[in-house]
């Protein structure tokens, strides 16, 4: 019992060192938030990633859709993993289109058709994709939930689903809707 007595009384200083202290939660807080920093980089990252694999498994699903009605047979291969479990994608090379080996070369050419200028519907006349009117470009979404209102309130617990009204421009930022003269601002 007194060597017990003899450390405690060893460790007990007559004033605190606050220095030290002080020293010692300021590294403990730096390194707080080079972890945080470094938590919210790999989340931003893993939140890219997932994002493209979601983008080229609807690129797939729009191919298949295409070949679908062009009369060619194809199925979408690993594409339920994919869907239930994304990190698997890169293990497995992704969602596969499969076409017959005598349909490859027909399925082909059609996939690389652009249809992004428009494309003639069987009876119905011609389609044209919408685009931005200020950059032309085709990433546009229309009446999209307004981030700004909707996530505030699920963090609260509130859901509100507000959506905008009109496109937005994805690649330009700019919006409009459909009632609106547009002209490309001019190169002055």
């Amino acid at each position: 019992m007194s060597g017990v007595f003899v450390l405690a009384r060893a460790m007990r200083t007559a004033e605190p060192d606050v220095q030290r202290l002080f020293w010692f939660i300021a590294c403990w807080l730096g390194a707080q938030v080079l972890l945080i920093g470094a938590s919210v980089s790999s989340f931003r990252s893993f939140h890219r990633q997932r994002q493209a694999e979601r983008q080229l498994q609807h690129v797939a699903q729009l191919q298949q859709s295409i070949l679908d009605s062009a009369g060619i047979e194809c199925f979408l291969g690993d594409e339920n993993t994919v869907r239930m479990d994304w990190l698997w994608s890169n293990l497995l090379g992704g969602v596969k289109l499969w076409v017959r080996q005598g349909d490859f070369a027909a399925a082909t050419e059609l996939l690389k058709q652009d249809f992004s200028d428009g494309f003639e519907m069987g009876g119905a006349g011609e389609y044209k994709p919408p685009k931005c009117p200020y950059c032309k470009s085709p990433d546009i979404s229309f009446e999209e939930l307004n981030r700004a209102v909707a996530h505030p309130g699920l963090m609260l617990g509130i859901p509100i689903p507000m959506n905008r009204v009109g496109w937005l421009c994805h690649a330009c930022g700019k919006t409009w809707s459909d009632d609106e003269n547009h002209s490309a601002p001019s190169a002055s």
